[in-house]
């Protein structure tokens, strides 16, 4: 009998357990369903993207997965949205490259939002084109920053834009604009690889004239090379004249490139940047269209197809035919 009771005893205390613990086992089981969890799928974007993000400060990533230093940044931009207040909004936007998709990436564990722009539609609103490309745009919409990541130097930019009264006429650009479609292109005055002394205004074609922002330390824009040579012989009779202008490097370590590949092709050199800065050129290659007046007409990074497609309204229909498969930037 007493060994009936302990047993009696066992089992109700078991019971009593039971159900004292299954409360808590089924909150535990709640609280991991109801977890959030990464966001596994990012959203289209749509025209109105820049105009849903008015009123803010919006720091703004373009790049792709693949990309290694978008995969660094990304990290560094949640610790700096973690600093700031409401008003700046951050949100990172992958691209295509032209003629392939892109799967979106199976976790976002950021707080900030990630989209994908398949088909380029916010890319060509911001003249996108070289990977990662980092944004800051202010309250109004217009773009005060295109370049790369430096923390501090965005910490200060981003406090400056907030701090700034609304309707300011006369803002701080924190990187030179693009010189306008439909404006006079700069003249500019500086030495070829011969050494000889040479202007823009001396180097026009009687039609248009192509100039090729370029490097020889850049493997597109060297693979560029043949393209321009090309268009040089083809086009040169019908009134184009092809300009390289080669970034920030000395007379000595390109000579030998640009008599090699360009033989028939003047070739300028931006030795301290000026030209670029003036043109607001950063990654190479890059190219101006220009008319017989010297108006700018197109300007975009440089392919074939895109010096073709921009030449075609100046020289005619002898321009078809001239492009090639297009390059990238660097």
């Amino acid at each position: 009998m007493k060994y009936l009771i302990i047993v009696a005893c066992l089992v109700v205390t078991l019971a009593v357990g039971i159900f004292v613990l299954r409360p808590s086992e089924t909150r535990n089981t709640v609280e991991k369903k109801t977890k959030p969890q990464p966001n596994a799928v990012a959203s289209e974007i749509t025209e109105s993207f820049l105009a849903d993000h008015r009123g803010k400060v919006l720091v703004l990533l373009m790049g792709m997965e693949s990309c290694p230093e978008t995969k660094r940044m990304t990290p560094l931009l949640e610790s700096f949205r973690k600093s700031q207040s409401d008003d700046v909004a951050v949100a990172r936007v992958d691209v295509p490259p032209p003629g392939e998709s892109l799967q979106p990436r199976g976790d976002w564990p950021y707080t900030y939002s990630y989209e994908l722009d398949h088909n380029s539609v916010l890319a060509r609103q911001l003249e996108f084109f070289y990977y990662p490309t980092l944004y800051v745009i202010d309250r109004d919409g217009e773009v005060r920053y295109a370049g790369g990541y430096e923390a501090e130097k965005l910490g200060s930019m981003v406090t400056a834009i907030v701090s700034e009264p609304r309707g300011l006429a006369n803002k701080t650009m924190y990187t030179p604009p693009l010189p306008a479609v439909g404006t006079q292109a700069p003249d500019f005055v500086c030495m070829d690889i011969m050494g000889e002394k040479r202007e823009l205004s001396s180097l026009l074609g009687k039609k248009a004239t192509l100039l090729f922002f370029g490097s020889t330390s850049c493997p597109f824009s060297v693979k560029a090379l043949a393209d321009l040579r090309n268009l040089a012989a083809t086009l040169g009779k019908d009134g184009l004249s092809v300009v390289v202008i080669n970034k920030k490097e000395p007379a000595d370590s390109v000579r030998k490139v640009y008599e090699a590949e360009e033989p028939n092709v003047p070739v300028v050199l931006d030795a301290n940047g000026a030209i670029c800065e003036t043109y607001g050129v950063k990654p190479v290659p890059f190219q101006f269209v220009l008319d017989s007046r010297g108006i700018i007409t197109q300007r975009g990074p440089f392919t074939a197809a895109n010096a073709t497609n921009a030449l075609t309204p100046l020289l005619g229909s002898s321009v078809s035919g001239c492009a090639s498969e297009a390059s990238g930037a660097g």
